[in-house]
């Protein structure tokens, strides 16, 4: 009897214990706590879980997307033209520049255009250069662009300029020549003979000049010669120009006319060498 009682104590301990513990066998499968969820981080670094490692993993995500811009590079009067793409989200771009292709790359600029020239660059000298681009938005820039490389040659070459058109106005003497590449600005020179002394008498960024000191019944000879500010290059000069200004003083025309309540105004282009004019009326 004694030994049924002691079945009978051990036995009502083991329902004790399972009716303690319902659905213990199923406990993994249908709980997680919340450190359990704090241990599935989304993106992993290294061995560490710590809301640094997350940052840096953000910051570099994001410079990946930021995509290196293509770059192309040629010579031009004032030095190397390197050109690149456009990157998508860029608000910016560098440009750096060494000697040597594994040497120390120098900033030269940072810019919010897509090309930029480089004055600084020694003619007959080799270089390297790279681009970054920038993504202020996210605070991301690029890896380095492949190099573009490039020896300096300017091309200073000026051509003398070529003659347009020549005419005698009511104005003056007008020349008008044609542009010149790389051309900066442009000198006038005039004599009163074909082997006289060329005198200079006007510096121009334009294509024409109209002389209104031309004296009526005098005949003159123009030259006009090309410059660059960059090169402190001058062209030769360009074919002779030759005009007779008339004597006989050209008629005005009449620029502006209209009625006012006190009668018409009137008003005319000036006439080169006159001193007087007189209106008529029919």
């Amino acid at each position: 009897m004694g030994s049924f009682k002691k079945i009978i104590s051990l036995l009502s301990a083991a329902v004790f214990a399972l009716t303690a513990m319902p659905f213990a066998a199923n406990a993994e499968d249908s709980v997680i706590s919340d450190a359990d969820l704090w241990e599935v981080p989304a993106v992993i670094s290294d061995s560490k879980n710590t809301d640094s490692d997350f940052a840096e993993d953000t910051v570099f995500a994001a410079a990946g997307s930021v995509a290196a811009p293509s770059i192309s590079a040629s010579n031009s009067t004032n030095g190397p033209v390197i050109k690149w793409s456009a990157v998508s989200g860029a608000t910016s771009y560098t440009v750096y520049r060494s000697s040597t292709y594994s040497g120390t790359k120098t900033k030269l600029k940072t810019t919010g255009y897509t090309s930029y020239c480089d004055t600084s660059a020694v003619s007959g000298k080799s270089y390297y250069y790279w681009v970054t681009a920038y993504n202020s938005a996210i605070g991301a820039g690029s890896a380095y662009s492949k190099q573009a490389y490039i020896t300096v040659s300017r091309n200073t070459a000026l051509s003398a300029p070529t003659y347009l058109s020549k005419a005698a106005t009511a104005s003056g003497i007008v020349i008008k020549w044609n542009p010149v590449k790389n051309a900066t600005s442009y000198s006038v020179y005039r004599s009163s003979t074909y082997s006289g002394t060329k005198t200079r008498i006007k510096t121009t960024g334009y294509t024409s000049y109209c002389d209104s000191t031309a004296v009526p019944g005098n005949s003159y000879y123009y030259w006009v010669t090309a410059y660059n500010s960059v090169t402190g290059k001058t062209s030769a000069y360009s074919t002779q120009y030759y005009v007779t200004m008339p004597a006989t003083p050209f008629s005005p025309s009449f620029t502006e006319r209209y009625p006012t309540g006190s009668g018409a105004y009137l008003k005319w282009s000036s006439v080169l060498g006159a001193t007087s004019y007189t209106v008529y009326r029919s």
